[in-house]
């Protein structure tokens, strides 16, 4: 998301079909991208690749690989339609992760552990909002 900030890894994610996941895991794997199994879950990927970068020389990107049904794809599509409908939950993650990126350095266990708060915060909103649906 332009203006987020963080540690500047590009996170991207893609959803194939459940048929699909072994073939488009090959076809990364083909195009240089690094599957990282301790990383992955059944049902989703994980990959990284290191690409050139006009600004940082170097950038780093995260391939997250799913498909639509699965759990992984409806918590990373549910968080982005957050922050991009709440402007002040957008605004706290960025200074969220801009704090993080600061105190944790390259420690990507910490730097993932400060930014929880944020999806604590997402998940009790999905709650509170599935609770209302559900009395509707």
């Amino acid at each position: 998301m332009p203006g987020l900030g963080g540690k500047g890894i590009l996170d991207i994610a893609i959803a194939v079909d459940k048929a699909m996941m072994e073939e488009a895991k090959n076809k990364l794997q083909e195009l240089g991208y690094e599957f990282r199994p301790s990383f992955s879950t059944p049902d989703r990927f994980y990959f990284i690749i290191y690409l050139p970068d006009p600004e940082e020389g170097s950038r780093r990107y995260h391939v997250h690989l799913t498909c639509p049904e699965s759990k992984e794809w409806k918590g990373l599509i549910g968080f982005r339609d957050f922050l991009l409908s709440n402007p002040d939950a957008l605004q706290e993650y960025a200074e969220l992760k801009k704090k993080a990126a600061i105190e944790a350095g390259q420690n990507g266990e910490k730097y993932r552990k400060m930014k929880e708060p944020m999806f604590q915060k997402f998940n009790a909103s999905q709650s509170t909002r599935d609770g209302r649906m559900k009395k509707k």
